[in-house]
Order: C-alpha cells, then structure tokens, then sequence
C-alpha cells in the first residue's frame, strides 16, 4: 500500500479547521483524515471569555497540552491554571472543562484515545441552528456527556494527571541522540491509561534513527527548533507547528537540522516504548549494540543507522 504523504504531515496552519462563535477546532489527525486507528489530535482555540463547558467522557481518555494563551481547567472538580507547557490528563469519566479568562486566545493541542469525539464538530457545524438540545444529543452520540453530580471518579490525583510547565519525568540522553526525554504521561507515572507522552528535546546534530513500532501508532507535534523527518522514505522539513501522524510499521525518524535545540511533543498509543528510555539512562555504556538492544525490546526496531536527510 503506497503511503500519502499530505494524509500524514500536517504543515503549519494545515488540517481541516471548524470554526464557530467562540473560537475554532482544527483537526490534525483522526480516521477520517489520516487513516488513524486508535487515537485523534486536534488544535482548539477558545477565543478570550470563551469555554468549554463541564462534561466527561464514558470510553475516552485524552491528554490536554496547552500551546499558548492563559487557560483555567477544571478537572476532578478541582481547579487548575494552565499557562503554557502545562499537561493535563483526563482519564475516562473523570469531568472536566476548559475556560479562558483572559484577553488573547487560548490554544491547545488534544489528543484522545479512541478516536470520535471528534465528529461531534463536524456535526455541530453543519447546524443550521444549534439549540442547547441538539448540541446535548449529538455530544452524547459521540461520548461527550454532560457533567452530572456523582459522574466520574471519586480517587483523582491532581498531582498525578497535572503537570505544570517543567514538570515530568526527565531523562538525559547521550551519544547520537543527545538531549533529553521528558515522559509526562504513562503508566508509572499517571497510572492506568492507554496513552504515552513525552516531550523530546535534540541537541544541534542530535537525531532519533530511522525506526519503526509493530504495534505503537504516533503523534509527533514540533514545538521549537528545525527538523528534518524521515517517514516511509520520505524527508520533510518540519517547523513549529509541525503535526506527523506514523502509523504502526511505518519507518520514521527525526533529526535536528537547525543550530538551536529541537523539541517535539509526542503522543503514543499503547503505551511501553518510553521503557527503553528509562533502560538506556541505566547503562553504563550506551554502546550502539547495547541501545538497539535495549530498544527491540521496547517495539522500537531500528531499520537504519544514519541520520534522516543523511
């Protein structure tokens, strides 16, 4: 099967957007776009005043990762703020919404698992008129349910799921792909879920080699800096604002191609593969053999030692 290269990468300022009267939704990545299979990742902008109301959902789970502006997130009934770099958890049936207060706009990716929530916006727009029924109906049709008094788990952590900007759990790389791993979301950490998340950093000359998961699908998102990817044979530029979608089996890698640090959110679906992280930071001696080792353990199968663009 040949792949399609513009069903995969999303440039700046791309995918498909839904706009509305309080802000817009920008689709980056689902099954009707990219072919997804277990998981979507959208951009919202709340314009200033403007929210998401409270309400939770019975069969997703996502990760909120906030971009730019000044947002306010209740989750588990607790009230949070969240500037930019903060990550939020939301397990299934935990309720949650986003509000923002201030006078720019707020922007922030979501990635859910499983996908379809997001045909809520899709159905929402083609309304002629959107009374409050219609609006409860379709989101109830596509598991966004409306908060109600006892709904969602009683035992949530906030210090688990929330993490302000910074936060996480780092671990410093060496040799070729010197940097840092950032993992904010995984089972050590957060507990039960299906998703993984972690932010990449990449020195100038650092890269992550060509590779592929056999059963891992991804979400690569550029945060900062200037790469060269490499994905089913293809080498493409990305800048900030960048969105890769890889799908399981696809060969991909990332290589720092500017003179700055390269940073990237990554979101991954089922988790596991953040294990070979923790297991490289332990060796005495990141030998190539040992690394590749460490990583076909861990679904991450390296196919090609050089660089991306090389």
């Amino acid at each position: 099967m040949s792949f399609e290269l513009g069903k995969h990468v999303v440039p700046p300022g791309g995918g498909e957007t839904i706009d509305d009267d309080e802000g817009s939704v920008t689709i980056l990545v689902d099954p009707v776009n990219s072919g997804a299979t277990a998981l979507s990742v959208l951009v919202l902008t709340l314009d200033p005043g403007a929210e998401v109301p409270v309400h939770y959902h019975e069969k997703a789970e996502q990760i909120l990762f906030f971009l730019s502006g000044r947002g306010s997130v209740s989750v588990g009934g607790r009230e949070t703020d969240a500037p930019p770099g903060t990550t939020v958890h939301v397990p299934t049936r935990i309720a949650h919404g986003i509000a923002n207060p201030v006078d720019a706009p707020l922007v922030f990716l979501e990635t859910t698992s499983p996908p379809g929530f997001e045909e809520t916006f899709r159905h929402v727009s083609r309304l002629s008129q959107r009374s409050p029924e219609d609006m409860a109906r379709i989101g109830a049709d596509h598991d966004i349910l409306v908060h109600a008094a006892g709904a969602g788990a009683t035992d949530f952590d906030p210090a688990r799921h929330v993490l302000a900007p910074g936060e996480g759990e780092v671990i410093a790389m060496g040799g070729a792909t010197a940097g840092r791993i950032t993992i904010l979301v995984d089972p050590t950490n957060t507990g039960e879920t299906a998703l993984c998340a972690l932010i990449q950093t990449l020195d100038p000359g650092a890269a992550v080699p060509v590779h592929r998961h056999a059963k891992a699908e991804q979400v690569l998102r550029f945060l900062s800096g200037r790469a060269t990817v490499s994905i089913s044979g293809h080498d493409v530029e990305a800048k900030p604002g960048t969105t890769v979608h890889v799908p399981k089996g696809v060969e991909h890698g990332i290589a720092n191609a500017g003179d700055d640090p390269l940073s990237f959110f990554e979101a991954t679906t089922p988790p596991g593969f953040q294990e070979a992280f923790r297991a490289m930071s332990r060796l005495p001696e990141p030998t190539p053999e040992a690394v590749a080792a460490i990583a076909g353990e861990h679904d991450i199968l390296i196919t090609r030692d050089q660089p991306p663009g090389s």
